[in-house]
Order: C-alpha cells, then sequence, then structure tokens
C-alpha cells in the first residue's frame, strides 16, 4: 500500500465511521492501515479490542466498570425464612477491597461483539463465581445465596462502542496533521458534530432506545401506572445507600431490632421490583421512625427523611 492508497483507505474509514456503519464493515480497511503504519501500540489496541482481551491484558478504564450485585437469597430467621428475589445485595460489610473487587467488571469481549450484544432485546448481566458468591453470603446473618449475577446497562456497552470509535477518529486526525499535511478529506465528518450531539443526548446523558421504548435515566422517573413507578439508578443507589447507613445505625441502639430490620427487608425488596409501590416505601420507611428516641434514632430519622423526600409522591 503507497501513501495514496492509505490515504484513500483512511477516508474510506472516516466515511463507514460517520454513518455509523457496522464495524464488521471496515475491520479490514483498519488492519491494512494498522500494517502500513507499523505502530506497536496501535497494532496491540486494535487487536485487542477487535479480537477481545485476554484474563492478563491490562484493561483499559473505558472497559473497566463498576456495577451492583443482585442475588436471590434466602434469610433464615429460624422461626420463619424470607426469600428475596433479584436483591440489591448491600457490599459495605465486606470491608472496601472485597466490596471494590467484586462489583468491578471487566469487559474482556471484543468491540465486535459488544455490538451483537446491544442488538439483542435481552438484558446483559454478568454471573458471579463461588467465592463471589460465598462472600456474598456473608453480607447478612444465617444468609445463602441461591444466585447472583452483575447486570450491565447498555449504555455502558455503548460507551465502549464510542470510545474505539472516538479512538480511531483522533488517529486519524493525529495522521493529518504529522503526515499527509492536512490532505485527508474530513468534509464528511460534518456529520460528526451531529453524531456528537446524538451521543451526548443519548449515551451520556444515559438514555437509551430499545424496542421502542426510552429509558431515561438522569431524571427521577421513567413513566407509571397502577401507582408504580420505575426509579432511576442515581435515585435508586441513593435509596440503597441509605437503607444501608439505617441497617448500620441500628446495631448501635441496644433494644431489639426485629422491626426495624424487617422494614429495611420490606424496603430492598420493594426496590427490587422493576416498578416499585410508593407507597409501600413510604410506609415501611415511616414505620422506622416508631423505634424510639436518642441520639442515634434522631440520625435515622433523619435519614428516613432523606429517603421520603427520594420517593414520589
Amino acid at each position: 500500500m503507497d501513501i495514496l492508497d492509505l490515504k484513500t483507505t483512511i477516508e474510506s474509514v472516516i466515511s463507514d465511521l460517520a454513518n455509523n456503519e457496522p464495524i464488521n464493515n471496515y475491520i479490514f480497511k483498519l488492519q491494512l492501515v494498522d500494517r502500513y503504519l507499523k505502530n506497536d501500540s496501535f497494532s496491540d489496541w486494535l487487536k485487542k479490542e477487535t479480537n477481545g482481551y485476554n484474563a492478563n491484558d491490562k484493561m483499559p478504564n473505558y472497559r473497566v466498570l463498576k456495577t451492583q450485585i443482585n442475588a436471590n437469597i434466602i434469610i433464615d430467621r429460624g422461626f420463619n425464612k424470607i426469600q428475596i428475589s433479584d436483591h440489591t445485595m448491600p457490599l459495605y460489610p465486606l470491608g472496601e477491597k472485597i466490596a471494590a473487587d467484586i462489583s468491578t467488571v471487566n469487559i474482556n469481549e471484543s468491540v465486535i461483539a459488544l455490538t451483537k450484544l446491544l442488538e439483542g432485546n435481552g438484558s446483559l448481566a454478568y454471573s458471579t463465581n463461588d467465592y463471589e458468591r460465598l462472600k456474598l453470603s456473608k453480607v447478612y446473618e444465617d444468609c445463602t445465596v441461591l444466585s447472583a449475577h452483575k447486570p450491565l446497562q447498555k449504555s455502558d456497552i455503548e460507551l465502549i462502542v464510542y470510545k474505539f470509535k472516538s479512538v480511531l477518529f483522533e488517529m486519524f486526525m493525529e495522521l493529518n496533521d504529522t503526515i499527509f499535511k492536512n490532505e485527508i478529506n474530513f468534509d464528511i465528518l460534518a456529520k460528526e458534530k451531529e453524531i456528537d450531539k446524538i451521543v451526548n443526548q443519548t449515551i451520556n446523558a444515559g438514555v437509551y432506545i430499545n424496542g421502542g421504548t426510552a429509558n431515561v435515566t438522569n431524571s427521577t422517573l421513567v413513566g407509571g401506572q397502577d401507582n408504580c413507578v420505575q426509579i432511576n439508578s442515581s435515585h435508586k443507589k441513593d435509596l440503597v445507600n441509605i437503607v444501608n447507613e439505617i441497617e448500620k445505625l441500628s446495631k448501635e441502639i441496644d433494644d431489639d431490632r426485629t422491626d426495624i430490620a424487617d422494614a429495611i427487608l420490606s424496603i430492598r425488596e420493594e426496590l427490587n421490583y422493576k416498578m416499585p409501590k410508593p407507597k409501600m416505601l413510604r410506609m415501611a420507611f415511616n414505620s422506622i421512625k416508631a423505634i424510639g428516641k436518642g441520639v442515634v434514632v434522631d440520625k435515622i430519622v433523619e435519614l428516613v427523611n432523606q429517603a421520603l423526600n427520594i420517593i414520589p409522591q
């Protein structure tokens, strides 16, 4: 390949990128560009992105995600057993390091495989291993973890694919400056600003369209019916954190904590529903207020009030 062929190939890839062509359509062109450039860093990156990363490979930051862990569990209290499905596990009892380790997901799959995942309508999740499930069973006393997984948002995967394309754009712009003396035709990139606008409105804002349903994760609600609402991931996380803090504080109270423990379990179970009922959440949080008086109780009541302010009317 001579310099003119390289320029033509790059412009062809730029056109494919700007027109949002499937990555498979220009992988061979990228391999031709790579063969000409003989840049070890770019070659290594391109190979791993298009073939997938091995377990021992250093993972780019944009492929390292933090996620929650949802589990099906049974808590045995002797006089009765409570089974909770798809429960978001609080990880603070495991300690900071273990919690960080088991809530981290390295996305090893090739960028081509990731685009195929985005075409499907199912949910995305990584399964947990035996070690992780063993640690999760220590979160609650007398807890059995039946199964557990790490859910992913499609927007997380979309960001990885977008980053792949962004790196290519940046490389072509650098080549235009260093090799081609601004001769590469970037006219097609008039569409790039429109692409960036779409990305900022969808991926970065936490919005994705799936099967005609728009999920907006940076707003309070997606919609509701029959006194049910879908709480966005940010507000749901806030409620989970508040419940975790209440649980920690409750351990400082000398009185019997059965009532507050029951309320906490009810809240967590309700939050795990796709469309939790605000009335049920409010009742459970309000029941916590009736635990007595004291400095610790005042802190718990303050947290309860914070939660009530988050839950939609």
